[in-house]
This record gives structure tokens, sequence and C-alpha cells, in this order.
């Protein structure tokens, strides 16, 4: 699907081989699967072998992001806005807070929290606008038709979605099994 302005972490060549092992599982169809847990848009990103690699979270689909797939967070933010949320975060910021989670775990040596970075990644399991499903579909059809001339000069596919990307930990479990 492409890569975003975001370039690939120079100091990190094992999380860089993650995120392009996600672009080429994509590339094959093997896509990334939603989180029906929580309150936004979290997927459940593959490599080839369809073995679970990470988490992405993309900006947009943040609790309270347009692009929110999840609607009971919208009925939230317009009934009752002062009851619901994170007051102390900034909205649609939640993917930076998650990296920068990361970085201060690293500095500290803590091994709390998985390795976690802002990447773009393009997905037709995101949720998109129907605006760009359409592009995508119209650009996808006329470079099928038109190999020779627009094949060369357009990039099919979805617009590439900025998030977080957090490395997938086995063996442990979920925050609600403890709070329980």
């Amino acid at each position: 699907m492409g890569r975003q302005n975001i370039p690939l972490q120079t100091d990190d060549p094992e999380f860089n081989e993650l995120i392009v092992e996600s672009e080429r599982a994509i590339d094959e169809n093997i896509l990334p699967e939603r989180i029906y847990q929580g309150s936004s848009g979290s997927y459940f990103v593959k490599d080839r072998d369809h073995k679970t690699i990470g988490v992405f979270k993309p900006k947009n689909e943040e609790p309270y992001g347009h692009l929110n797939p999840k609607w009971t967070k919208w009925m939230h933010k317009m009934c009752c806005p002062c009851c619901f949320g994170r007051s102390c975060l900034i909205p649609n910021q939640g993917y930076m807070s998650e990296a920068g989670a990361s970085v201060v775990d690293t500095k500290f040596g803590l091994g709390v929290v998985p390795k976690t970075k802002v990447v773009a990644l393009a997905s037709e399991t995101f949720n998109y606008t129907p605006i760009d499903k359409a592009k995508a579909k119209s650009v996808k059809f006329a470079t099928e038709r038109f190999p020779d001339t627009l094949g060369k000069n357009m990039k099919a596919g979805l617009p590439p979605k900025i998030g977080s990307f957090q490395v997938f930990v086995n063996g442990f479990k979920d925050a609600d099994c403890w709070i329980r």
C-alpha cells in the first residue's frame, strides 16, 4: 500500500523490519483485524505467516476521532460531553501518548511498555471515508485499465493512516484481567 511521509526508524532495524513485514502482509491480503474491545479503532497487525506482530491505532479512529468505528463514543460526545473521556489528554493525540510512554519506559529501563512508535499504514480494513474508498477504487480501475500510461504514474490504494504501532507481546493478559 505504500509508505507515507514517516521514514523508517534508522536507529531501530528490528522495528523497521516489523513495519516492512506488516506492509508486505497487507499487500498479500493478510489484513489487520479490528479489535472489538475498547473505545477506538485498534487493529491486530499480522505478518505473512498470519502471526500477530503488532497493534495499530490510527489517529483518526481514536475515541472522539471523526473516523472512530465505534459509534457509542460519538453518542457520548454529543449527549454528555462532560461525563466521558480523559480530560487530561489532548483529543486525538493518544497515539503520540502511547509512543511517548514507550520512549519514557525505554529511557528509564522499566521494561513495562512494549515498543511503540508512530508509523503510517494503509489497509482496507481500516475505517475510511466514503470519498477515500471511492477515490481508491477509481484509481485502481484506471491503473488496471490503462497500465502503460496511468499505471506508471499513479499509486493505487487507500491513503496511509498515521497512528501508533505497538509491538505485540505474547503471553500477556489484557489489563481487564488484572483490574477486576
